[in-house]
């Protein structure tokens, strides 16, 4: 058989669905797996209502790039607490001085952000649209739990849409808040999220309570590392006194 008439009947094969290339099977789906199969490796419960009030704690590591022909950022550190009950939330950041403060806080109605400097109030505003939606973002992806309570929500949408070169399965996540991609390694454990412009890393896994959370986060934007969260504290099924979230407490 010549050249000509193999490319021809392997064009042939392939057109008719005989012969699927490699480039295509990694394309396809993968047959059986579901967004349940990560939430079974995580080891979510039935009642996810335990993961809706928590307490994380975790050292941030931000970086700043202040040369914008240089591809090596600045660091600075803080301790960030981030409590979140159902849709109520607040995040507390602190230097490793202890001198600068700064809180945000929303209560279901308003939110507030205030800023202290060596024990004095120096901001204290109510936030904006803008401004609270990022928050609210950064709430939204502080750790995994917030993911987890996503995915475990009926009304959320989870396709799995194939898999990668690195053998991880890819699935398109619609939420009433928007959309956003997840990776899965081949023990479902969930590796990486693209939301927007950000990719978030997840790593360091350990058992809290029996659910497997990630340890380690680093988020990037624009392709750039943001920030680093070292978690070394995570609570699940807090109970928060009476007030906790109010913002004339500030």
């Amino acid at each position: 058989m010549n050249r000509t008439t193999f490319v021809l009947l392997l064009t042939v094969l392939i057109s008719t669905g005989l012969i699927v290339p490699g480039f295509a099977k990694r394309d396809r789906p993968t047959p059986g797996v579901s967004i349940e199969d990560v939430r079974h490796a995580h080891n979510l419960p039935r009642d996810v209502m335990i993961l809706s009030a928590y307490t994380v704690e975790a050292v941030r590591l931000r970086s700043i790039y202040g040369d914008p022909d240089s591809e090596l950022p600045n660091f600075y550190e803080r301790t960030t607490e981030v409590a979140v009950d159902g849709t109520r939330f607040k995040s507390h950041q602190i230097d490793p001085q202890e001198v600068r403060e700064e809180t945000d806080v929303f209560d279901g109605q308003s939110a507030f952000h205030t800023e202290v400097e060596e024990g004095a109030v120096v901001k204290a505003d109510r936030m904006g649209g803008e401004q609270f939606r990022d928050v609210e973002l950064n709430i939204k992806t502080f750790g995994l739990i917030p993911i987890l309570n996503q995915i475990s929500d009926p009304a959320t949408q989870a396709v799995h849409v194939g898999r990668t070169t690195r053998r991880e399965d890819k699935f398109e996540v619609r939420t009433a808040a928007g959309s956003w991609t997840l990776y899965a390694d081949q023990r479902h454990i969930i590796r990486k999220l693209k939301i927007g412009d950000r990719t978030i890393e997840y790593g360091a896994y350990r058992d809290v309570e029996g659910v497997r959370l990630p340890f380690i986060q680093r988020v990037y934007v624009g392709g750039r590392l943001k920030y680093e969260l070292a978690f070394s504290r995570i609570e699940l099924n807090h109970i928060f006194p009476p007030g906790f979230f109010g913002t004339d407490t500030l």
